[in-house]
């Protein structure tokens, strides 16, 4: 099966060289493998993603194949995943405009060479924007062909909503019959879904709201850590079948202050009624040249107010120094006090940027693979961190980052990063100042549309893991 997997992606990729001189066609080919080193040299996985595209006036359509193979892979995240490298995965897109609509649309198949399961349908999605007098207006539908991904649904579902302002005052409005979206998770741990179409605006959890360019490629899936894309990860079915009922109402007001930005949501679904109202401030200038207010919110349940992390930036010259808060109740509606969660520091000359991280509460909290910011679970909904990007092992890291020219014109990026933990982690046994692993990442421009990447892991006990991968795209 391994060579079936290499010799399919060495043919679609000689066959898209053919095809790029004879035709106005565009695409990228990327393939990441990591081999195991603990114990000696062997294969560990391979991913390989060959997208093509082709423009034809207005419109571009595409075709993705995906192909790997190894050991599993963040679980459910990746469906299809076999045991040996081949093709697991096939996909067609479309996206731009048909008069005064934006249009974007996905089919996913499952091309059932994996070995793992039979060929069949997994998931359509058609999506519609209008500007109706500077409202914009979109409609979202989905049919799940009940896809082996984390308990996904077979059945329909559609999104409606609209995004607009008056003056400076930005309103949104969504509503989803049976469609949901991961990221967002209400207080009974469904997971409701969020559009991608609204603009500078935060969702309940408290992360940065989407961004879409009507007519641009749409967003239909997820990139895990390592680069992996999985199509259709985003959209799921609530209930089997067409679900006529209304699942969710979310309306949400966003107003640009001098100082501050405001947002204030509320969410309904048919099932329960009233789910929750968010409040919140963003970018808070706190009069300090220094000192700044990333942002901090209060959501109010049927039962309860909740606090999500926030965070304070104190700029010092180049050095940005980041604690990270949150706010803890005593009974359901009484603030009890802050608890400080973590810091990061971070500090850039030229081309070079040192950056170092602690957690006080690893079990509230963890960092992502970027040591950017910690990730926290929801005390009510249980963990609701997305494992397969956080360093949950370990609670303090320091790290170098340098990116500038290549040596052929292009770009090239160097990243070294030192995780430590404070010695409760089960696994390698902890080395200096607690040093538990070291991951070393390089990226360089060789030519003209073909980067090549290197990666090493280097635990306390000795070597992990080495990763090789190729970006080529013309």
């Amino acid at each position: 099966m391994a060579g079936k997997g290499v010799l399919f992606v060495a043919l679609a990729l000689s066959l898209a060289s053919v095809l790029a001189v004879a035709t106005p066609l565009s695409g990228e080919w990327s393939t990441i493998a990591q081999f195991d080193l603990d114990g000696g040299l062997s294969f560990g996985w391979l991913y390989s993603m060959l997208d093509i595209e082709y423009e034809a006036g207005t419109l571009t359509f595409s075709g993705t194949a995906l192909v790997g193979g190894g050991q599993p892979l963040a679980g459910y995240f990746q469906p299809h995943w076999p045991d040996d490298a081949s093709l697991y995965d096939l996909f067609f897109d479309a996206y731009g405009w048909l008069g005064p609509f934006a249009v974007a649309s996905l089919l996913d198949l499952n091309p059932g060479t994996s070995g793992t399961e039979p060929a069949g349908f997994d998931l359509f999605t058609a999506a519609a924007w209008l500007d109706l007098g500077g409202v914009e207006t979109y409609a979202l539908f989905i049919v799940d062909g009940g896809r082996e991904l984390n308990g996904y649904l077979e059945g329909s579902g559609l999104n409606l909503g609209a995004l607009g302002s008056i003056g400076q005052l930005l309103f949104a409005f969504d509503a989803g019959w049976n469609v949901r979206y991961p990221f967002l998770v209400d207080d009974a741990g469904k997971m409701w879904s969020f559009p991608y179409f609204l603009k500078d605006l935060y969702d309940a959890e408290g992360l940065a709201g989407y961004d879409y360019e009507p007519g641009e490629e749409f967003l239909w899936g997820s990139v895990l850590c390592d680069g992996m894309f999985v199509p259709g990860w985003a959209w799921q079915i609530e209930e089997d079948g067409c679900g006529a009922g209304l699942g969710r109402l979310y309306a949400a007001l966003f107003y640009p202050f001098a100082c501050f930005d405001v947002e204030s949501s509320l969410v309904f679904t048919g099932e329960k009624g009233f789910r929750y109202a968010s409040f919140a401030v963003y970018d808070v200038d706190l009069g300090i040249p220094w000192l700044k207010l990333d942002g901090l919110q209060v959501v109010y349940r049927v039962d309860e107010k909740y606090f999500p992390l926030f965070d304070l930036d104190l700029v010092l010259a180049d050095a940005c120094l980041r604690p990270f808060f949150s706010l803890d109740t005593t009974d359901p509606w009484a603030l009890g006090g802050i608890t400080l969660l973590g810091v990061t520091v971070e500090y850039t000359l030229g081309s070079a940027t040192v950056k170092a991280g602690t957690i006080f509460d690893d079990q509230a909290a963890a960092f992502d693979r970027n040591g950017d910011r910690p990730l926290w679970a929801d005390p009510e909904i249980g963990d609701a961190r997305p494992e397969f990007c956080a360093m949950e092992e370990y609670d303090e890291y320091f790290a170098l980052l340098v990116g500038g020219k290549g040596c052929c014109g292009g770009e090239m990026g160097f990243s070294i990063f030192n995780w430590f933990d404070a010695g409760d982690n089960e696994g390698a046994p902890a080395g200096v100042f607690g040093w538990q692993e070291t991951i070393v990442n390089a990226t360089v421009d060789v030519s003209d549309g073909l980067a090549v990447s290197v990666g090493l892991s280097v635990l306390s006990s000795g070597l992990q893991w080495l990763k090789v991968g190729t970006d080529v795209s013309w």
